[in-house]
């Protein structure tokens, strides 16, 4: 199974604006839904998949760390 998400906001590196994910076997289990916001992670490969993904209506104290991705960032680490 795959999904193309597009990218509304890039924090490090080389990030497309549209990406493709892709769910390989894995013990990661992610089901997509349609107009949900998600925090994605791209691994030293390249590649994206569905254990780097977080939907953000689950992450804690979601404004203080999406401030902290921000400031990482800008720094340009």
């Amino acid at each position: 199974m795959s999904a193309t998400l597009k990218v509304t906001e890039k924090y490090r590196g080389e990030v497309f604006d549209l990406e493709e994910v892709v769910q390989r076997s894995s013990g990661c289990s992610l089901f997509f839904t349609l107009n949900e916001e998600y925090l994605v992670f791209e691994g030293k490969d390249g590649e994206v998949n569905q254990c780097s993904m977080r939907s953000i209506r689950y992450i804690h104290d979601l404004e203080n760390q999406l401030k902290t991705l921000r400031k990482i960032a800008e720094l340009g680490l």
